[in-house]
């Protein structure tokens, strides 16, 4: 696990106004496409689940994946090194 990732979910989280929740569901958009997702946390890592895979998988956590918020933009940068992916969520105000 990264700190950075899990800094960058966590400031994600903020923006979103979900960071005292566990559970919440919000909509993001990849390549234009909306996608419902459910963030959980969960001690040390927080996930993500879309309703639909993206690529072939479907859940993201910080455990596993890189992530980066942009918080100029409002993307959260998921990526990893093996099997060699990125891809990039956007999430307009809830």
């Amino acid at each position: 696990m990264s700190i950075d990732s899990m800094m960058a979910a966590q400031d994600y989280r903020g923006y979103l106004g979900v960071a005292t929740e566990t559970v919440a569901e919000v909509t993001g958009y990849v390549k234009g496409s909306e996608y419902k997702i459910t963030v959980t946390i969960d001690h040390n890592k927080v996930e993500f689940a879309f309703n639909e895979p993206i690529g072939q998988f479907q859940y993201f956590n910080t455990d596993w994946q890189i992530m980066e918020w942009d918080e100029v933009e409002k993307i959260l940068t998921v990526s990893n090194n093996s099997p060699k992916y990125s891809f990039k969520v956007f999430f307009p105000q809830q």
